[in-house]
């Protein structure tokens, strides 16, 4: 019987020391995690949230895509954005806003009716005031599931290509 009462005072004190290994951990995980909070609270929230544009361009052969773009800015400190959108030959394209993009006013679109039947290159280009922003520009087709995602700096071409 002593050999069985050792054995279960070992696994006793194996399991306390465990738990006490898993307490110093949470505790460094939530010390971490209250700096970075701190961290980011003196940054302000434009350096936590930036802007964002999320345009839709509706094809005149039926194919809709969705243009996503995150800055690591504030929209006020966006000068322009601006996409070089190359579609299959003799297909046109509308851009559709959602209410409240704040980048709006500061995108610009170029359409050149120059690619291969299904599909459909975008360029994009970011100016900023304030240099070295980066932002990431993805496209997606709701239809087909597929997305495409890239990733630049200021006055960077991010270029995203997709069959429709």
């Amino acid at each position: 019987m002593n050999r069985f009462a050792r054995s279960v005072r070992t696994e006793n004190s194996l399991q306390v020391a465990a738990r006490r290994s898993l307490a110093r951990h949470c505790a460094t995980g939530l010390a971490v995690g209250c700096l970075l909070l701190q961290v980011l609270a003196a940054h302000g929230a434009s350096a936590a949230v930036g802007s964002r544009s999320d345009p839709t361009l509706s094809f005149s052969n039926g194919v809709q895509l969705n243009i996503g773009v995150v800055v690591a800015d504030p929209a006020a400190d966006v000068s322009l954005l601006q996409y070089t959108v190359h579609t299959p030959k003799g297909v046109g394209v509308s851009v559709t806003y959602p209410a409240g993009d704040p980048l709006t006013a500061k995108e610009r679109f170029i359409v050149q009716q120059d690619n291969p039947t299904n599909l459909y290159t975008v360029y994009s280009i970011l100016q900023t005031y304030t240099p070295n922003q980066t932002y990431t520009v993805y496209i997606s087709n709701a239809k087909t599931k597929q997305q495409v995602t890239a990733a630049g700096s200021t006055g960077q071409t991010v270029t995203l290509t997709m069959q429709g």
